[in-house]
Order: structure tokens, then sequence, then C-alpha cells
């Protein structure tokens, strides 16, 4: 069974590719920005395995959705990680607010791609 993974990210150009990608692996939901992508995961009914969200976003950004996930005490339920071109600095804060991993817009979506299936490997 593919494990649900949850893509938030502003950027149609940027989200609808990696989703398509990662959909060949994972069950795939997308997420416009950080306020739909904490409805989807407080909401649901079925369970999220991971989160991959973007850094800057409108309404909530990553590291407010990250927060706010361990707040709910839901983060350490799910994969947490962050693909975004922030600086240095702004990965590191998103690493101190709880995220598992933070991979570079675009340069590491290979190791992104690859840290996903390691981690969230399907289960028969």
């Amino acid at each position: 069974m593919k494990k649900r993974l949850l893509i938030a990210d502003d950027d149609d150009t940027i989200r609808s590719p990696l989703a398509t990608l990662l959909r060949t692996h994972f069950d795939v939901v997308e997420a416009r920005d950080g306020a739909e992508a904490l409805r989807l995961i407080t909401r649901s009914a079925e369970p999220f395995h991971g989160i991959v969200t973007d850094g800057n976003m409108p309404r909530i950004d990553g590291i407010g959705v990250i927060k706010e996930l361990c707040r709910l005490e839901i983060a350490h339920d799910l994969l947490v990680v962050m693909y975004t071109a922030g600086d240095r600095d702004y990965r590191r804060n998103a690493v101190r607010a709880g995220a598992e991993r933070v991979f570079e817009k675009p340069h590491d979506l290979p190791m992104l791609v690859e840290f996903l299936q390691h981690n969230l490997r399907s289960t028969p």
C-alpha cells in the first residue's frame, strides 16, 4: 500500500511536476499554501505519513506549518520535510522548528526523492 504524502507549495510550476514525479511512489495530495496544508492534515479521515512543504507561501509559511504541526502534536507522526529556495538561515530555522530535513530548490530534487523513498517505504 502506498504511503500518503502531502505536498504544500504555492507555485504550481513546482508543486504539480513534483506531485506527478512522486505519484509513482506515493499517494500524493496537493495543497496550495500552508493554511490549506494544515486543514488537509487536521481534517483528513485518512492519515498522512509525510509532508513536503515549501518555505515561502501565502497565509502560513513552511516554518509556520511545521510549528503548528508540532504544537498540535501531529509532527511526531509525520515525516516533515522542507523543499525551499530559502537562504541558509531560513533552512536552519526550519530544522529548529522541527523539519526532519531541508532540501534546496531546485538542486536537491534527486536527494529529496531518494530521502522520501527511503523513509516512507510502501507496505505490501
